[in-house]
């Protein structure tokens, strides 16, 4: 059986490579080199979101356009199957491949030398035959030995420095292409990838370093207008990041570039999973009984109307099942492979309409919202770009296009819906500088009745959140901000569901607990009237809608029905619980 390729972003080692003496098992995506080489526009923007297979295919196509490459590599894949194809671009180009995941300085000194150091590694690959190249002018080897050996770095006084000019950082890649296409007599193609890491940590790092994100702006654009607009030596490229950046921020004037965004453009199968694909590899590892639970979990990216698996959750999964001694439960592995620290961030300058559909999507609902395409990093200082992050970053899918560059969006799997609740975990420890037992002692305290401590811990919690400009908006809104505080503690323990359909209504919170316990909260703002006066009325509300409803279809025996009421930093509580058997009821007030 064929070893499981997790990790392996190298295509050479992928195809050819051994584990336990098997060959990895590969899911063919070679046709994408050609979509990229026969397309119109000279430079593919590609962006997806992370672990979904960029760095690999980069490389692959490295591996068959290179003039030093295994040609044996592709026999039997799709791409082989083309032959007039393969005789036209297969082994016929240099190939200029430059990956910036490692420029991820804390200052904008710091990036410039990881910069240079990826120069000098680029340049050893060619330096021993283009210092010798007859095609070159001795100018031309100048520079080559410039780029190759940091001890000719010198600043201005004749010091040594650890990074090139920044001028020369602007020119070398271009310069390098020059080169190449000098001494093959053959354009070259260009290939970079992980084009966004740079600037994401200059955004992250600018307030100890002011001035990082703009200087790192200015080094990229000049790099990839030298490199990629009007550069004769260019046959085409490809750039792959997370985030689509703003033409006008580091594109400026290529009109040759195709984006490979959310619309039908482009066959969207190369990056993820297909359905089909996945059916495939459970097949040949002799677990199809998975697939429901993989779908679950796993699927839902969508891209140009493609309906995509996370490849790397899929690799994980598959790999956990056919494990003798695994668990065999699904887990958060797109998740876990790494943060995002902007997304709590943009949290923590939310406002409750922002956090209320936020909650939305944790239940599984669909919300609208305005989708900015292209960004800066500059936009996401703006919490109302919240979900052109979240859907570049694979936390949302398209549902639908709307007019307006609106779009109707949800979460994509069970996966990012957990997800999704870590990251409101995050912000409201941040935010209320409470101990993660001290929520979950909030949490514990719903299916146990314990309504004194509830009260004390929410009016500790609001203490810490509500401000007055909080008190000033309408009643509608407070009650919506509550309510999303409540619904964010609630998921450090639960699943809960808000605003779902109950009964004769909607009730705001609801979550099944251990042991056929069920939960049912109503918020209130009391507006004019005291709190026990509107916890009452909240309480009423849930028995005259019957909100319990639910909860009884899906087999809960006990049910806590809670009315909340909040004004400012004061919390009042009421509950009773409903036993289905038998009929009863107890209450308690606080």
């Amino acid at each position: 059986m064929k070893a499981l390729p997790i990790g392996v972003d190298n295509f050479k080692s992928l195809i050819l490579e051994k584990e336990n003496n098997e060959h990895y098992y590969y899911v063919d995506k070679t046709t994408l080199i050609r979509e990229v080489a026969v397309a119109s526009g000279k430079v593919h923007l590609i962006p997806r979101p992370r672990r979904f297979g960029k760095s690999l295919n980069l490389d692959m196509i490295r591996q068959f356009m290179s003039i030093e490459a295994d040609k044996s590599l592709f026999h039997g894949l799709k791409i082989s199957e083309d032959q007039a194809f393969c005789k036209a671009f297969q082994g016929q180009y240099p190939v200029l491949y430059f990956d910036m995941k490692d420029i991820n300085g804390q200052t904008f000194a710091e990036a410039c030398n990881e910069f240079s150091d990826q120069i000098v590694y680029m340049m050893s690959l060619y330096y021993n035959f283009l210092k010798a190249s007859p095609n070159l002018t001795q100018e031309d080897r100048n520079t080559c030995k410039l780029y190759a050996d940091k001890e000719k770095w010198k600043d201005k006084d004749g010091k040594p420095v650890d990074s090139l000019p920044i001028d020369k950082l602007k020119a070398s890649l271009k310069n390098l292409s020059l080169y190449l296409r000098k001494h093959y007599n053959k354009k070259v193609v260009v290939l970079i990838d992980e084009y966004d890491v740079p600037l994401n940590f200059a955004w992250a790092n600018e307030k100890n370093d002011p001035g990082y994100y703009d200087n790192m702006v200015n080094l990229i654009r000049g790099t990839f207008s030298k490199l990629l607009k009007n550069n004769e030596s260019l046959a085409f490229g490809v750039v792959t990041g997370c985030l689509r950046i703003a033409r006008e921020s580091i594109f400026t004037g290529m009109n040759n570039l195709i984006v490979w965004g959310y619309d039908n453009q482009f066959k969207q199968e190369y990056f993820g999973f297909t359905d089909s694909e996945v059916k495939a590899m459970l097949d040949y590892y002799g677990i199809p009984d998975f697939y429901e639970t993989t779908k679950e979990w796993y699927d839902g990216f969508n891209f140009g109307g493609e309906d995509l698996y996370s490849p790397w959750d899929v690799l994980q999964y598959v790999q956990n099942c056919v494990e003798p001694r695994s668990s065999k439960k699904p887990q958060k592995f797109w998740a876990n492979s790494s943060g995002n620290d902007i997304l709590t961030e943009l949290l923590q300058r939310s406002n409750p309409d922002i956090q209320k559909r936020y909650t939305k999507l944790m239940n599984g609902d669909t919300i609208e919202a305005e989708i900015m395409h292209e960004m800066t990093f500059r936009d996401l200082e703006d919490a109302d770009n919240l979900w052109s992050l979240m859907l570049a970053t694979g936390y949302l899918a398209v549902v639908s296009e709307e007019e307006n560059e609106s779009a109707i969006l949800r979460a994509p799997n069970l996966e990012v819906r957990k997800l999704l609740g870590k990251h409101l975990k995050r912000w409201i420890k941040s935010t209320t500088g409470l101990n993660a037992d001290r929520i979950s002692s909030f949490c514990a305290a719903f299916p146990k009745g314990a309504i004194e401590r509830i009260r004390e811990l929410l009016a500790e919690i609001l203490t810490g959140m509500i401000h007055l400009q909080d008190q000033r908006q309408s009643e509608e809104r407070r009650e919506s901000l509550y309510q999303g505080i409540v619904l964010g503690l609630l998921y450090y323990n639960w699943m809960p569901k808000s605003n779902m359909e109950s009964g004769d209504g909607y009730c705001d919170i609801s979550f099944e607990a251990d042991n056929q316990v069920g939960v049912v909260i109503e918020m209130k703002d009391p507006g004019k009237d005291d709190l026990e006066k509107a916890t009452a009325s909240a309480l009423d509300q849930i028995k005259t809608k019957h909100y319990t409803q639910e909860l009884l279809n899906q087999g809960c025996a006990k049910i806590f029905m809670y009315g909340i009421a909040c004004r400012f930093h004061s919390v009042s509580v009421v509950m009773e619980i409903y036993d289905a058997l038998p009929v009863s009821s107890q209450s308690q007030t606080l």
